[in-house]
């Protein structure tokens, strides 16, 4: 069994592969409200949503204190009104809309981020696979409080805000690339934070976008939130017009309707009641649209009334879950990751699956490797373990992923290196199965594809499935799958990381304005096809070419606050070969499509640390 590791999570219910990137990205016109900022005639609006790169943390929470744009003049424009607890782990396969708040005309030319580290959550998985707390602290190894970190603008590309033109901001916070684990006993993580600024929407990514109920417009298809992002019960974030289809599917108070009478029910909710919707950034005649496929509201929503555990089964003892995630405290939005939460279910707890049929679906429904979302009664003992009580709550089923090797094509069996994040050894797969004889197996894991295709898989290729666990006690099949990827054939799904670990003065052999090549003598190589880290497929040189005439190129020299970025890739090349005059290379991040035997990869994205 191959020992890969978990590192990108491909975007849920997706076909296409977008490039993991941990973005803030701004997008969409706004509808009213704002930030707080200084309004003028020559105002305008700016919306911004966060969203991250994977990396090898199972929580990584942490306070953004402040998001300040900035004039080539000096002047600063805070765009954040409240500070906010982030989990970054969790935005791998989506994006957050965060605020959309009105901003001063202008050109500005960087952006700083401030995070606060003093009361953050880093939680890593040891060998044993134990989830532990872990310390952030500086090159120095001294703990840290408060980091701050300054994005430059492109040159050629200045932000710009103009009354009536909506502006958009991405802001990649790359977990690779600024976490570094140093130890395991005790829980260390170097930190040297990692940020990307682009100006360009990503419409491969998923949406979030989670408010209040402002208005309904059934006319014209549509809703308006006042967002609350991150568990946020108050502030002024601004607001959002969400476009539904017939397609859409909601859950309201616990019962899923879909398209003309989803919208009817929600139009008779009361305003400021609790809204989550997950979609997909459009852009139609310059005019960006968010438009939903899948719509929560009312108690459906995890911070409405109730505590909630996201997370995967790890277990399963008659109506007893064992639950790895996240528990959130509804009463504060205090949320924490706990390596085994207790759930009971019932006769009385209603489940759902998440943008899928609902018919047949009970407690019985839910094995082992389910990603669940459950609402409950939730408490913490004196040793700090978790249980909720959702026997007159509600279970909703996510769509799971699981990732392995190909060990037959009919049926379809995997040997299972990663289910949600979490290597296959992390489960306990009793009762899975009619008997045991039947129970799940890792090593065997048998896929039920339904009507897809599988023509482009052979035995040994690395493959991810997207779907449902089988029913607990009906294995076999282990699996319904909804999605076959076979990420070494889709489009921008290779992740690269080279790192020098006392750096390089030399690690060209070509540094022009249309291609790098990188000698990896001394370097450690690390190479993920769509999250899959696959040790075995190492190269003595990558030729690195960009995949369009612009990009996302970004350079930091190591211990400093600022990171460049170019949308040139003959400028970047050109301030790469500079800053070689002056001190070495640490490590080099490449996101786009490689080809393994000539180990070229056309990327749109190189992310470069120096020393």
């Amino acid at each position: 069994m191959m020992n890969w590791e978990e590192n990108n999570i491909l975007p849920l219910s997706r076909l296409k592969q977008a490039v993991p990137a941990l973005a803030v990205s701004v997008m969409l016109a706004a509808c009213g409200g704002g930030s707080g900022s200084t309004a003028g005639a020559a105002s305008g609006e700016l919306a911004i949503a966060l969203t991250d790169a994977e990396g090898d943390f199972l929580a990584y929470d942490v306070n953004v204190l402040s998001l300040e744009l900035q004039k080539a003049n000096g002047t600063t424009v805070e765009t954040v009104p409240l500070s906010t607890h982030v989990d970054f782990a969790q935005y791998t396969e989506m994006t957050e809309f965060f605020t959309i708040a009105t901003v001063p005309g202008g050109l500005y030319t960087s952006a700083k981020l401030t995070l606060d580290y003093s009361d953050a959550s880093i939680v890593i998985e040891n060998a044993a696979e134990e989830a532990v707390e872990a310390t952030a602290v500086d090159a120095e190894g001294n703990p840290i409080t408060t980091i701050e970190m300054t994005v430059q603008f492109n040159d050629q590309e200045p932000l710009e805000i103009r009354r009536g033109v909506p502006a958009n901001m991405m802001i990649d916070f790359d977990l690779k690339a600024s976490n570094e684990i140093l130890s395991y006993e005790p829980a260390l993580v170097e930190v040297d934070t990692y940020l990307v600024a682009d100006l360009q929407l990503d419409g491969e990514r998923e949406h979030r976008a989670r408010g209040l109920l402002t208005s309904v417009d059934k006319e014209n298809d549509s809703f308006v939130i006042d967002l609350r992002p991150f568990r946020h019960r108050q502030g002024r974030f601004g607001s959002l017009t969400v476009n539904v289809a017939d397609t859409t599917a909601y859950e309201i108070d616990g019962v899923s309707y879909e398209g003309e009478n989803g919208l009817n029910v929600l139009a008779e909710l009361d305003e400021n009641t609790p809204v989550v919707a997950h979609g997909v950034v459009t852009m139609v005649d310059d005019v960006r649209s968010y438009n939903a496929d899948q719509v929560y509201a009312g108690s459906s929503v995890p911070w409405a009334d109730r505590d909630a555990v996201k997370g995967t089964v790890i277990a399963r003892e008659g109506d007893q879950l064992t639950v790895r995630g996240r528990y959130i405290d509804h009463t504060d939005g205090d949320l924490r990751y706990h390596s085994d939460i207790n759930v009971m279910l019932g006769d009385e707890t209603a489940v759902t699956r998440q943008a899928a049929d609902n018919e047949g679906i009970t407690i019985d429904s839910v094995s082992v490797g389910q990603a669940v979302m459950v609402l409950g009664q939730g408490s913490v003992a004196d040793d700090k373990k978790v249980s909720l009580d959702a026997t007159n709550g509600h279970l909703r089923m996510l769509v799971s992923t699981v990732k392995g090797q190909v060990d037959t094509l009919e049926p379809l069996t995997l040997d299972v290196a990663l289910i949600n994040k979490h290597r296959s050894s992390v489960y306990n797969f009793a009762g899975t199965g009619v008997d045991e004889s039947n129970d799940a197996d890792p090593e065997a894991y048998e896929v039920d594809t339904q009507t897809l295709t599988l023509t482009d898989l052979v035995s040994g290729e690395l493959v991810a499935v997207k779907g449902f666990v089988a029913p607990f006690g009906a294995a076999p099949q282990d699996f319904i799958a909804r999605t076959v990827i076979n990420p070494e054939v889709q489009p921008m799904s290779a992740a690269l990381m080279i790192k020098w670990e006392k750096g390089s003065d030399n690690p060209f052999t070509t540094l022009t304005d249309d291609s790098i090549v990188v000698d990896t003598e001394g370097a450690r190589q690390q190479l993920e096809f769509g999250g899959h880290r696959n040790p075995h497929v190492t190269t003595e040189s990558y030729t690195i070419v960009p995949a369009a005439e612009q990009g996302r190129y970004a350079l930091k020299l190591r211990g400093q606050r600022s990171i460049q970025m170019y949308q040139d890739f003959a400028d970047f090349s050109e301030a790469l070969a500079g800053a070689l005059q002056e001190t070495s290379i640490k490590k080099i991040l490449v996101k786009g499509r490689i080809n393994v035997e000539t180990g070229t990869v056309t990327t749109p994205s190189v992310h470069v640390l120096m020393w």
